[in-house]
């Protein structure tokens, strides 16, 4: 499931993961969807993955932690893009900020923690 925050390239990132094979399907973000992914979890046909889709705004205007704390319930995978990502940190205590100048689409160098590192992490395979 691609849940849609009004945002255009939804349609771009639901192509993508229809290239890998992926059947998907596109529900818009708010109280319908919360619905029916509770509902598919209910009779046993909960999603293998959500896809958190990008979106303007913030977090809160989507009630994103609701639809994320449906997910932490029923456990199902999550994937934050953008703005589902920003949902997921806010959810999990985390903290956002406003940069000074824009990031957007542009390399940054970062650092691993140890546990980052380890070979059971997601980024073992990285160089």
């Amino acid at each position: 499931v691609l849940v849609d925050h009004e945002d255009s390239f939804v349609h771009t990132l639901g192509n993508y993961l229809r290239q890998t094979g992926a059947n998907v399907k596109t529900l818009r973000s708010g109280p319908a969807t919360r619905k029916t992914l509770e509902d598919m979890a209910l009779a046993g046909n909960a999603p293998d993955m959500v896809v958190l889709s990008p979106g303007p705004g913030n977090p809160s205007d989507f009630g994103l932690s609701d639809t994320i704390e449906i997910l932490a319930k029923y456990k199902i995978p999550g994937f934050g893009v953008c703005l589902g990502l920003q949902g997921m940190v806010e959810h999990f205590g985390g903290k956002l900020g406003v940069l000074g100048y824009p990031m957007h689409g542009k390399p940054s160098t970062i650092s691993l923690t140890e546990a980052g590192m380890s070979d059971d992490s997601i980024f073992a395979s990285l160089p």
